[in-house]
């Protein structure tokens, strides 16, 4: 659309002037003023159609200048004047307005083929300024965004001219990066950005919108941007989100509140570094502000064998133990480990496979005639892969660890010890201590020792070395290993020292009793190795308590 503004005072021309324009240009508004005062510069003209009867009053200059400065194309001057060379006061009038720029002169009455023909070549100039202009415009923002995008990494060695140019002149900054909350439901259909712009009071853009680093991140500038994002922060803040909004799918992280424009790159690196760590957010938690740095502070960028090690055989004693708060208190020291890394979420989620994937191997190992219905490796690893949150993969880890628990569970167990029992009867293989065992079942070692004599009438390395005898003995039977084998497969490193202890409860030797199994000269009969039903039953005293 253009707009036309026809200055005269007589309505006669005023009115013929409208009909003609109407009747032919369909996207123009047409204004009118008598001369006497400015029009009101609330629309901008672009053609001015001027009664050179006007020219003549003081004031229709000062209108002319007010409408040259807001930037007209061209201006249509109707004279009655027959010639320019006439020395009338009229002429020296017209003549005043040349430095205004006069497109062209029109003479009353107004032939309508020449007012027409005017105008369309005015519109000709108009088309071809607005294209000229808006790819001014279009290549400003465009080295305003780069210069923007360097400020970010720290590049902030340009001229203050440059700062100038593209508005960069305010009082205080601040970097926030926004993400969809979950990756599986992405946020497309609004930005933080159009949201904090249509909470605008005025014209005046405040926030600067960039997608760079595979990153959407906004630069708010002055007092007012940092209002309205305080303002928008409020809804996370006072519990105003409603759970499957469109703010319950948004994830924002900003950095510190900077002076100066060449400071802006270091909000920016507050708002990466939360933002990189948003994997330990809380449930719920959508927001992470520059003030919880101190709570991310990873310095360790090695992940130790022994480490994993040592989480997989926790958890795997754990689960045996059928210790859910121990396992639980477990799961907590492994997020507190992972946050303290510094490296990338995918190495993070990849010790975790890795780690439960080792825990599947432990558990199907040991009770390897049991069903448990653990998922396939390759599941596993898609699920760990597929969470945004520690939490989600946290939540995950105890389910399967109370399925893994149902399955070894043994319903005709009443008692902590009938779990030990269990326990050992299950790890006998491993080398196993009463220590190790008072630990995983939360007791004193010496309260255990104690009991274990008392109810069993032997105490634990007796009872241990039968387990292990039992076992041995149904292996030779089988015929299918040697005895070097058999030795190492029941929990004894050394052959000779089996030896030693299957011929202290047997009898005879390994092959011995091998051979004359052959024979039936000797009884395959197993040591009793359960607690009797009147044994008494473990005090609830905890390590720190038991004395």
């Amino acid at each position: 659309m253009w707009n036309i503004l026809i200055e005269t005072f007589d309505n006669s021309y005023k009115a013929e002037l409208c009909s003609m324009l109407t009747a032919s240009f369909d996207d123009v508004i047409l204004y009118s003023n008598n001369g006497t005062t400015a029009f009101p510069d609330s629309e901008k003209m672009d053609i001015i159609i001027f009664d050179s009867d006007l020219a003549s009053k003081f004031s229709c200059h000062e209108n002319i200048e007010h409408y040259r400065k807001s930037g007209f194309t061209g201006m249509i001057v109707m004279t009655g004047t027959p010639s320019l060379h006439s020395s009338d006061s009229s002429l020296t009038s017209i003549l005043s307005l040349f430095p205004y720029g006069i497109s062209c002169f029109i003479e009353k009455p107004i032939a309508r083929h020449k007012l027409i023909s005017s105008i369309s070549s005015l519109f000709e100039t108009l088309e071809q300024k607005r294209a000229v202009s808006g790819n001014t415009k279009k290549i400003h923002q465009l080295a305003r965004k780069e210069m923007l995008r360097e400020l970010l990494i720290g590049h902030v060695d340009f001229p203050d001219s440059a700062y100038e140019t593209f508005g960069l002149q305010d009082d205080l900054y601040q970097v926030v990066i926004s993400e969809s909350y979950n990756s599986i439901i992405p946020n497309n259909s609004f930005s933080l950005h159009d949201i904090l712009s249509v909470a605008s009071v005025d014209d005046v853009d405040e926030i600067d919108n960039i997608n760079s680093f595979g990153r959407k991140i906004i630069i708010l500038r002055g007092t007012s941007a940092q209002n309205r994002f305080a303002n928008f922060l409020s809804h996370y803040k006072n519990g105003e989100l409603q759970k499957g909004s469109p703010l319950d799918n948004l994830f924002i992280a900003f950095g510190e509140i900077v002076r100066t424009p060449r400071d802006i790159y270091k909000s920016y690196v507050e708002a990466e570094k939360l933002i990189s760590r948003r994997f330990f957010c809380e449930s719920g938690q959508h927001i992470l502000s520059f003030e919880e740095l101190i709570n991310f502070n990873p310095n360790n960028t090695n992940i130790e064998q022994g480490d994993l090690n040592n989480f997989c055989s926790q958890i795997t004693n754990y689960l045996q133990s059928f210790n859910r708060r121990t396992l639980s208190n477990v799961q907590n020291e492994l997020t507190d480990y992972l946050s303290g890394l510094n490296v990338k979420i995918t190495r993070i989620k990849f010790f975790i496979a890795d780690l439960y994937l080792q825990i599947k191997e432990n558990i199907t190992r040991t009770y390897s005639n049991i069903s448990i219905s653990f998922p396939s490796n390759s599941e596993i690893i898609s699920a760990i892969y597929s969470f945004d949150y520690m939490y989600q993969i946290n939540k995950f880890l105890l389910e399967q660890y109370e399925m893994i628990m149902s399955s070894i569970g043994n319903s005709s167990r009443e008692s902590v010890f009938d779990d030990i029992l269990y326990y050992i009867d299950h790890n006998h293989q491993n080398n196993i201590k009463l220590e190790t065992i008072a630990s995983i079942f939360g007791y004193n070692s010496a309260y255990l020792g104690k009991i274990f004599s008392k109810t069993l009438g032997e105490n634990f390395n007796t009872y241990i070395d039968k387990i292990r005898i039992n076992h041995a003995k149904e292996l030779l039977i089988e015929d299918k290993y040697k005895v070097y084998e058999i030795a190492e497969q029941v929990g004894y490193k050394n052959v000779d020292y089996f030896h030693k202890k299957f011929k202290k409860y047997v009898g005879v030797s390994p092959a011995e009793y091998r051979k004359s199994l052959e024979s039936e000269n000797i009884s395959s009969e197993v040591f009793n190795t359960s607690a009797p039903e009147d044994y008494e039953e473990l005090d609830s005293i905890s390590i720190s308590n038991a004395s």
